[in-house]
């Protein structure tokens, strides 16, 4: 899921594992190919002609997070103009930086770029470029005791600090997908003053209660404690580590021509919606070299925890450790009622992971909200927000008109 939904990455990950003990040749793949495979985003970035700036952001409890600045448009436009205004992207839950530059067609970070829009690409906590910190080791157990609620307290806060400290800005766009736009309605509730920070907030596939959840995720949620108390005791509360072993699956089995192609296909349409007319199946290996991103099991959990209750809150630790760390056996509430940025909403009708019925109570909720309104395309999707074929034409472009209404790039 994209709230790639983690326990989904685990199930479709295990798909691919077993395909890949059936097969003698599978790491043979040509070092030439695989070396392209797993650029980073950094060099992804270069490789499209878009001049790229590597930063590291302290949290005020320590995670070092990489950011990734594309300060200008394709072939350094920057050096004739200096940036825009600033525009922070953040990805959903088990992705990176990287989905926003990996589309097969465009993707919406080179896209803002184009517009003269300085793009800050974000990482949380956990992910490919979010395993470190200033004294914990991301290979024990003590670095992964975080939660979603870690993202809105501490890393989305410092990101939007560093950002306008570095530009010399007042605010900035935020650009939020899936499990980000609960990061952000959370941290609201945390720091109403950061309202004033953001210029706009656009939500792509918008999540807050997850009360309509109709993915085949769904089916491993009754089953979440035990899946947390497995991750425990074998990876330490970490949730799928970025191994380039998910390229080489990715390569083999979900290449264009490969026999088993459809079954990749299927595997995501099962977890995100039914759309095969937006997906570039010969985009597969490149987004499994870089999707799982890893986070925290316990991030997963929290996810698990809003599909089971069908409420907005904070992570659930049981009712004795609740009144320990809330004073109250339920854990609180968030609520959107507290953003008073404006918000534009943009949701697939065809989501299953942020369901139109659970965007509409959101929409209900928001004080400052411009509109809220589908993709205009019937079978839109969670994943076809990242990597949807169209996805320039019928969202980046609807985003784009959105932000030139709150003053665009300059």
């Amino acid at each position: 899921m994209n709230l790639s939904l983690p326990v989904a990455r685990w199930t479709l990950s295990l798909y691919l594992l077993a395909m890949l003990m059936a097969c003698a040749d599978c790491r043979r793949a040509p070092q030439a190919k695989r070396n392209k495979l797993y650029q980073t985003v950094p060099e992804i970035i270069a490789a499209h002609g878009y001049p790229v700036e590597v930063h590291h952001v302290q949290t005020a409890d320590g995670y070092i997070l990489e950011m990734h600045r594309i300060p200008g448009g394709r072939g350094g436009s920057q050096a004739t103009s200096p940036p825009g205004r600033p525009v922070l992207v953040l990805h959903g839950v088990q992705d990176s930086s990287a989905g926003w530059v990996i589309n097969p067609r465009k993707s919406l970070g080179f896209v803002l770029a184009d517009e003269g829009y300085d793009v800050w690409l974000g990482n949380n906590r956990g992910n490919t470029y979010g395993r470190a910190h200033v004294t914990l080791n991301p290979n024990k157990r003590r670095f992964w005791e975080f939660t979603l609620d870690s993202f809105s307290k501490y890393d989305n806060p410092a990101m939007i600090d560093y950002i306008l400290e570095t530009t010399g800005y007042d605010d900035l766009y935020y650009i939020g997908f899936s499990s980000s736009t609960i990061s952000f309605w959370a941290m609201m509730n945390y720091y109403p003053a950061y309202n004033d920070k953001v210029r706009f907030m656009v939500a792509l596939g918008p999540v807050a209660t997850m009360k309509y959840f109709r993915s085949i995720v769904r089916i491993f949620v009754p089953f979440r404690k035990a899946i947390q108390k497995m991750s425990a005791i074998f990876s330490h509360n970490e949730s799928f580590r970025h191994k380039p072993l998910y390229g080489v699956l990715g390569k083999i089995f979900c290449s264009k021509h490969s026999p088993t192609v459809p079954l990749c296909a299927l595997g995501m349409f099962m977890l995100a919606g039914w759309d095969p007319k937006q997906l570039d199946k010969a985009s597969l290996p490149v987004i499994f070299s870089h999707v799982p991103a890893g986070t925290g099991s316990l991030v997963m959990e929290q996810v698990s925890q809003y599909i089971a209750s069908g409420r907005f809150q904070r992570y659930d630790y049981g009712k004795k450790q609740n009144l320990v760390r809330y004073g109250q056996r339920r854990p609180p509430e968030y609520f959107p009622e507290k953003v008073t940025a404006p918000v534009v909403l943009i949701w697939g009708p065809n989501d299953k992971m942020a369901d139109k019925r659970d965007a509409a109570l959101l929409a209900a909720r928001l004080p400052n909200l411009v509109r809220s309104e589908p993709v205009n395309w019937r079978l839109w999707q969670h994943l076809d927000f990242m990597w949807g074929i169209d996805a320039n034409r019928l969202v980046y472009s609807r985003v784009i008109h959105y932000m030139e209404q709150f003053g665009g790039a300059r």
